[in-house]
């Protein structure tokens, strides 16, 4: 790690509240290679293990809901009650959707002609669709974990 820090600052309030990583090429070469180290395990972790584990990252988060909200709130300069409300119940709910997901989950792929191959992805016919979706980071990260990727 290069050791420099840059202020973090509050967008509503212009405030500087903490300092952050000011990361670099080298940083990021060092997550990447500290991810493929743990590929190997964490890949071969049990699925009801990973279900464990993401379930209790959201137990996590839902018994830190306050300080969670208002670290986002500082940080993207939203109303408090708009974080406590959506924001972290959402990332919370992403790692309980991804670990029951994992569980029922299910895949085809169609090669097409040694150009590309479709995957279709499957964990039940009301869930299909949001799983394909979701686009935010806690959604991201829950759903690499969820099928043992580390990056």
């Amino acid at each position: 790690m290069t050791g420099k820090f840059i202020d973090n600052i509050n967008p509503a309030t212009g405030e500087v509240y903490g300092q952050i990583p000011d990361s670099n090429k080298k940083d990021i070469e060092a997550a990447v290679h500290a991810a493929h180290k743990v590929f190997p395990k964490w890949s071969l972790t049990p699925v009801e293990e990973r279900f464990k584990i993401l379930n209790r990252i959201a137990e996590l988060i839902d018994a830190n809901l306050d300080e969670l909200a208002l670290a986002e709130t500082n940080d993207n300069g939203k109303p408090l009650w708009l974080s406590k409300r959506v924001d972290i119940p959402r990332a919370s709910a992403n790692f309980r959707f991804f670990a029951t997901g994992i569980m029922h989950f299910a895949s085809e792929s169609h090669n097409m002609e040694d150009k590309a191959v479709n995957c279709w992805l499957y964990l039940s016919m009301e869930s299909s669709l949001i799983f394909i979706y979701m686009e935010n980071c806690a959604g991201n990260c829950c759903r690499q974990l969820c099928f043992g990727k580390t990056e």
